[in-house]
């Protein structure tokens, strides 16, 4: 049967949408629903600095009957609700007795501890040269945030990687060997950068776009229903198949409970000056708003929105070199006092409490130091406990946003010694049903090369190396995955 010439464009122009048009996918990637079973997963890294006291930190009792430890049993107030990670102790996976194995072997005859820590936290390789020395930039990469954000993050999502957090001098995430991501800092500059698109949109607005939307794929259904009579049964074929995308974008865009349902872009911020400062700020990067207790739960609010609206399906948060935690210091000695306010808290808190020299402190000021390192450690745990929580309060599914991501909490060094073996880390979220919840698992020593395999395997990647693959013999680490 011979068929009438069509012209393609004027086609084209008539059916208003095919599934590469621009318009369509951007919109449906900030302000979308996905059915059910497409439901992504997601990865998030929470980095925190300056060590851990690990033993108040450590579940105590048995891996099969345990008691959470003091820092991560204490609840904090965040916008006037308490946070507890007690609270999330069913959505974690806590890990014990893992060494930074790369960075313990990198810095063994040179090296500065945080450059070590930074450069091998998720990279879990060698730094380039200088690196561990001098240039803390001078990462091995990619970092592990990279590695799973080039398998599992689509064209259509705005960040294949969301970097974001508070001041600190060192890097975490690389693209690449002394690659670094670069990092998002002020909490505005965060919401324009995720939401300035479509912010200032109201709900009735977006509405109407979204009827826009549907009466755009039905008037793409009904050019197609025409054409089939005027086509041969082989281009007939590759129009259903044409079609049936276009019914998946369809479903996607009237699913009931899926991917953008409780998306709420972030605006113009308020953020004013920490009420508890009572200093003049000494160092320049303490605008207003960078004060840890003000700014970090905004930043992890901007990080929650950028996943429910899919602007981004892997971030990475470090909380950064704070050195001010004047909000924490109510009920402390003036001791500690003075040791923080001189404005160096890294060395006037942490090396201090540590040192063993004639400059170290009393036995009276050393409990007092640890008294306010467990308090900074307590705050953060909380913080975490935060960030869990809004993950949660997010519906998605059948379950949470917290079910579908893989949430990742690492800390600089396994103690306030600047150490790099017994290192705290916490796996929270189920990751879509790919990682086991409230259990306490002992690595004994192995590398964290292997939690990261394990890391990949949630996500479906298969590789057998991660970093560097000296420390990935054993494969991924036993005890994570369902």
């Amino acid at each position: 049967m011979k068929t009438k010439s069509i012209d393609r464009r004027r086609f084209l122009k008539g059916a208003g949408v095919t599934l590469s048009l621009p318009w369509l996918e951007s919109l449906w990637s900030s302000t979308s629903h996905a059915a059910p079973g497409d439901v992504p997963k997601r990865l998030i890294v929470f980095y925190g600095t300056q060590g851990m006291p690990i033993d108040l930190w450590k579940p105590s009792g048995t891996p099969s009957s345990y008691q959470l430890g003091p820092i991560m049993n204490h609840g904090e107030s965040f916008n006037g609700q308490v946070y507890n990670l007690a609270d999330h102790r069913a959505d974690c996976s806590i890990i014990t007795g893992m060494d930074m194995t790369s960075a313990i072997d990198d810095g063994v005859s040179s090296g500065n501890a945080h450059n070590l820590s930074t450069g091998h936290a998720l990279c879990a390789t060698a730094m380039q040269p200088g690196g561990k020395t001098d240039d803390p930039t001078l990462a091995g990469g990619p970092s592990i945030d990279n590695i799973i954000a080039d398998r599992i993050s689509p064209a259509t999502v705005a960040f294949k990687t969301l970097h974001v957090g508070l001041r600190t001098p060192w890097e975490v995430s690389f693209t690449g060997p002394a690659q670094p991501v670069n990092r998002l800092t002020q909490p505005q500059g965060i919401a324009n950068a995720l939401f300035g698109d479509f912010t200032n949109m109201t709900p009735g607005q977006i509405a109407t776009r979204r009827a826009r939307q549907q009466s755009v794929l039905d008037a793409t259904k009904e050019n197609i229903a025409h054409l089939r009579a005027r086509i041969s049964a082989s281009d007939r074929h590759r129009l259903d198949e044409y079609l049936e995308r276009v019914g998946e974008i369809e479903r996607r865009l009237n699913a009931n409970i899926a991917v953008g349902e409780q998306c709420s872009p972030i605006g113009q911020l308020n953020l004013q000056p920490s009420p508890h400062r009572d200093w003049a700020p000494q160092v320049d990067y303490f605008h207003p708003y960078y004060d840890p207790d003000v700014a970090a739960p905004v930043i992890l609010d901007a990080m929650v929105e950028a996943l429910a609206c899919d602007r981004t399906r892997v971030t990475t948060f470090t909380l950064g070199d704070c050195d001010r935690f004047h909000w924490l210091t109510a009920g402390m000695p003036a001791q500690v006092i003075d040791a923080y306010a001189t404005g160096d808290w890294h060395q006037d808190v942490v090396h201090k409490y540590w040192s063993s020299d004639s400059n170290g402190p009393s036995p009276a000021e050393r409990q007092q130091l640890g008294a306010f390192l467990t308090r900074v450690a307590q705050w953060e745990q909380a913080l975490f406990a935060y960030l869990l929580s809004k993950l949660k309060a997010k519906q998605e599914g059948e379950g949470s946003l917290l079910d579908n991501c893989l949430v990742l909490y690492c800390n600089e060094f396994g103690s306030a010694t600047h150490k790099h073996d017994d290192m705290p880390y916490i796996v929270a979220g189920g990751c879509g049903g790919a990682v086991r919840t409230d259990q306490w698992l002992q690595a004994n020593g192995q590398p964290h090369n292997r939690l990261f395999l394990a890391m990949m395997r949630a996500f479906g990647i298969e590789d057998a190396s991660f970093g560097d693959p000296t420390y990935c013999g054993a494969g991924p680490l036993t005890g994570l995955l369902t």
